[in-house]
C-alpha cells in the first residue's frame, strides 16, 4: 500500500494587499494531507479563505509561505477543476464544453470523441451533445463542468463550491459520486458547514472571520 500523500500542505500562509496598502491575511499556518483516494472537504463560513486555499492548490495564486507537494513532483499535472460558478463556455457545445480540455492536450479526435461521449453519457446528457448552455438548466451545465473535468482523468480533482447552489437537494444528481470514484488520486471540496451530506469531513478551516474586511472566500 502507498502510505505517499496525493498532496501535504505545510505551513501555508497567504496575505493579500489592498489597493490602500492595508495587509489581510488570508491563510494563517494551514498544514493537512490528502491520501491517495480521499475525498477531502474544507469547510468555513464566506471569507474564511477556503477558495483562496483552492487556488494555491491550483497553482493560480502562489502563497507567500509554506510548502505544496504533490505525489508527481512540485505541481501536478493531472490536476483539474470544478468551479463554483459553472465556468463553461457559452458559445461552445455540451459537446466542445466537454472536449475543450482534451483539445488543449493534442488528444486525437478518436480517442476525444470516445472519451467526450463516454462522459456525457455518465453525466445524463445523452442527446444534449449540440445543446449550447444557454438551453440547459442550471443543474445541467454543473454537469457539463464536471464531465469536462472528469474527461482529462485528473490525478487531483479541486472543486470550488461546485454544488453549493443545489447541494443537499441534488448532489447524486449533479454527479458527486461520480466525482469521487473517478479520480485515484484524490479529490479537494470546498463548501460551508450546513451537513454537506455524504462527503467525509476531514477538515474545518480555523480561521474565523476577522481582520478580512469583508472579503470574500
Amino acid at each position: 500500500m502507498n502510505n505517499q500523500p496525493a498532496i501535504a500542505v505545510k505551513n501555508l500562509s497567504h496575505t493579500f494587499v489592498t489597493e490602500d496598502g492595508k495587509h489581510v491575511e488570508v491563510l494563517k499556518d494551514v498544514s493537512f494531507t490528502v491520501r491517495p483516494g480521499e475525498f477531502f472537504t474544507i469547510l468555513g463560513p464566506s471569507g474564511c479563505g477556503k477558495s483562496t486555499l483552492l487556488r494555491v492548490l491550483a497553482g493560480m495564486i502562489k502563497p507567500n509561505h509554506g510548502e505544496l507537494l504533490f505525489s508527481d513532483g512540485k505541481t501536478s499535472e493531472r490536476l483539474a477543476m470544478i468551479f463554483q460558478s459553472f465556468a463553461i463556455f457559452p458559445w461552445l457545445t455540451v459537446y466542445e464544453n466537454v472536449e475543450f480540455g482534451l483539445k488543449m492536450q493534442n488528444v486525437s479526435i478518436h480517442d476525444r470523441r470516445e472519451t467526450v461521449h463516454e462522459h456525457i453519457k455518465e453525466m445524463g446528457l445523452t442527446g444534449f451533445e449540440h445543446a449550447y448552455p444557454k438551453d440547459l438548466s442550471g443543474g445541467m451545465r454543473q454537469r457539463v463542468g464536471i464531465a469536462r473535468a472528469l474527461a482529462l482523468n485528473p490525478k487531483i480533482l479541486l472543486m470550488d463550491e461546485a454544488f453549493s447552489a443545489q447541494y443537499m437537494a441534488v448532489e447524486k444528481e449533479l454527479g458527486l459520486d461520480r466525482a469521487r470514484t473517478n479520480v485515484n488520486g484524490g479529490a479537494i471540496a470546498i463548501g460551508h458547514p450546513v451537513g454537506a451530506s455524504g462527503a467525509r469531513l476531514t477538515l474545518t478551516l480555523l480561521h474565523e472571520l476577522r481582520r478580512r474586511g469583508g472579503r470574500s472566500s
